[in-house]
C-alpha cells in the first residue's frame, strides 16, 4: 500500500502480541475487531461437534484477520486461533471499513487478498482429503515459515495434529519422516527448518499453488 492508503488506518492500529492458542473469534461469536499478524500465525478451525478439529485455512503477515466481516458476515462457525505466538495489528472493524469507503486502493488490496485466501480454503480442502500426512505436514510447515521469516518456531505435536486433523502418534511419524530426511528438527515443541529444498520436495503440489496465489495477490493489476 502506498503511504497515502495507509493514511487512513495507521492512526488507529494497535500493536500486540499474540500469544499461543489466543482465541481470536469463537464460533457465531460477533467479532469486532480486525488483526493483522505481523510475526502471528493464525488458523482458521473447523471444530465439530464430535470434538473432531481440522484447520481449513491459515492467515499470517500476508492477510487479514476477519477479512468476512468486512461483507456482513459477523458470525462465522469458525474457530480463529493464533497458532504461533507472534505480533500483530488490531483495530476496530468499524473504523477499518470508514477507512475502505474512503480508498480505493485499500479496496483493491483488500479484494486481491480475499481472492487469494478463497483459493487457500479450495486448495486446503483438496489437500486435505487427498494428499498424505506427511505432505500436508511438510505444506504447513512452508506455509508457516513464510510468515514467520525464520527457520524455527514454536509447534507442539499436539496442536499440530489437531491443525491437520490427524492423532497425535500420526504427526509424530511424519515429523520423524521428515526429520529422517534432513528437512526439519522437532524437539522439546520447537520446529527448526534445516532444509528447505528437501521440505518442498516432500510437501505436495498445494504449497505452491497456494504461495503463487498470495505472490500474484501482491502485485496490483495491470494498467
Amino acid at each position: 500500500m502506498s503511504p497515502s492508503a495507509l493514511e487512513g488506518v495507521a492512526p488507529y492500529l494497535e500493536e500486540l502480541i499474540l500469544p499461543r492458542r489466543e482465541q481470536l473469534v469463537r464460533p457465531y461469536e460477533r467479532t469486532d475487531q480486525i488483526y493483522f499478524p505481523l510475526s502471528a500465525v493464525v488458523s482458521w478451525i473447523s471444530a465439530l461437534p464430535s470434538g473432531a478439529t481440522i484447520e481449513v485455512a491459515t492467515i499470517g503477515n500476508e492477510g487479514v484477520v476477519g477479512a468476512s466481516a468486512l461483507r456482513g458476515e459477523r458470525r462465522s462457525p469458525f474457530l480463529v486461533m493464533n497458532q504461533v505466538a507472534g505480533a500483530a495489528l488490531r483495530m476496530p472493524l468499524g473504523l477499518f471499513e470508514q477507512a475502505l469507503e474512503t480508498s480505493a486502493e485499500l479496496r483493491g488490496v483488500i479484494a486481491r487478498y480475499v481472492s487469494a485466501f478463497i483459493v487457500q480454503l479450495g486448495q486446503s480442502g483438496a489437500c486435505n482429503g487427498l494428499h498424505s500426512v506427511t505432505a500436508r505436514c511438510a505444506r504447513w510447515l512452508l506455509m508457516t515459515q513464510d510468515r514467520v521469516a525464520k527457520p524455527d518456531f514454536g509447534m507442539t505435536h499436539e496442536l499440530l495434529a489437531e491443525m491437520l486433523g490427524v492423532a497425535r502418534p500420526t504427526v509424530t511419524e511424519a515429523l520423524g519422516e521428515l526429520q529422517a530426511r534432513g528437512a526439519i528438527q522437532s524437539i522439546w515443541g520447537q520446529i527448526r527448518i534445516l532444509d528447505r529444498g528437501a521440505l518442498e520436495g516432500a510437501a505436495c503440489e498445494c504449497y505452491g499453488i497456494i504461495s503463487s496465489a498470495y505472490r500474484d495477490a501482491r502485485m496490483p493489476p495491470e494498467g
